[in-house]
């Protein structure tokens, strides 16, 4: 619903400790070569992005609450299309 990558930011979400003990640790050089390869392979779409108005509505409302209730809230509005501007 973002209407967009997600590609030069980064967030820190905080995990579930008893889920996280039984997962193996990665190798910090591991783990950068696997985020370099996914950042090289949406290269193309990231250059090709152009997010429309809903979708910046949507972030927008994303930001302030989460996901799921973003979803909701333009729900009840009955859409957004009469709400933005593109």
């Amino acid at each position: 619903m973002r209407d967009r990558w997600i590609a030069e930011e980064w967030f820190w979400y905080q995990s579930n400790p008893s889920l996280t003990s039984q997962l193996p640790t990665i190798p910090l050089e591991d783990a950068l070569e696997a985020i370099e390869a996914r950042r090289h392979g949406i290269a193309p779409y990231v250059a090709q992005q152009n997010q429309s108005g809903e979708g910046r509505f949507f972030e927008t409302i994303a930001d302030l609450t989460d996901d799921d209730s973003a979803t909701t809230e333009i729900e009840d509005l009955g859409g957004v299309t009469d709400l933005i501007d593109d």
